[in-house]
């Protein structure tokens, strides 16, 4: 169990994984795009409730946003709120789907993972709900708690990959992953000197990191 490999600037991918040059582009400007929904409602569903110690539960809010209820200890991923995901109210990706339940919904949260720093899964002004709401334990990746910080969230644990953190008796471990990543190409070094699982860089497969229960 090794961790993150780091050569003294930058995060490298244990796997190797770069994808072909140009792969990516020809992808997006070759591939058919079904047709975008405007709004698609959601069906009805009872808010979760808080289970016993020897239950477990786990309910879908939206995308990497789920509620899991494992012995006794309440963990929200990813959570994503906000109508675009993107750092602009007015432009970026929109949601078609409103999420799965409303925040206040929700029982109490004790801990909260965080996997990257995508828009899709940090979301700024949903973690200064959850942290208002409820001040739970955080975990995220080695160099996400800059980010965090920007929300209030300034004890996050910052989790190299394989390493854990319990609460209450429910320990989770950040394990390697591997996701694509594509947008800004100048700022691609800097991110990737300060955090593994930085997602703005050149195409290119990169190995991030997730949660494991």
């Amino acid at each position: 169990m090794s961790p993150a490999p780091f050569d003294g600037k930058r995060f490298l991918n244990a796997h190797g994984g770069r994808t072909r040059p140009g792969a990516v582009r020809r992808s997006i400007l070759t591939r058919r795009r079904a047709e975008w929904p405007r709004l698609i409602a959601n069906f009805p569903f009872d808010p979760p409730e808080r289970t016993a110690a020897h239950e477990i539960a786990m309910t879908f809010i939206g995308h990497a946003t789920f509620l899991l209820q494992v012995g006794g200890v309440t963990i929200l991923t990813d959570p994503v709120w906000s109508r675009r995901a993107s750092p602009l109210r007015f432009a970026g990706p929109r949601h078609v789907r409103q999420p799965g339940q409303p925040m206040e919904a929700l029982p109490e949260v004790d801990v909260l993972l965080v996997s990257h720093c995508h828009y899709d899964h940090l979301d700024l002004p949903t973690l200064r709900d959850v942290r208002a709401r409820w001040s739970p334990v955080t975990a995220t990746g080695i160099g996400n708690g800059r980010h965090l910080a920007k929300a209030g969230i300034r004890d996050a644990h910052e989790l190299d990959w394989w390493q854990t953190v319990s609460v209450n008796g429910a320990t989770t471990t950040y394990v390697p992953a591997q996701h694509l990543k594509v947008p800004l190409i100048w700022v691609e070094g800097r991110m990737k000197k300060k955090n593994p699982s930085s997602g703005i860089g050149l195409p290119k497969r990169i190995e991030t990191a997730g949660f494991a229960l």
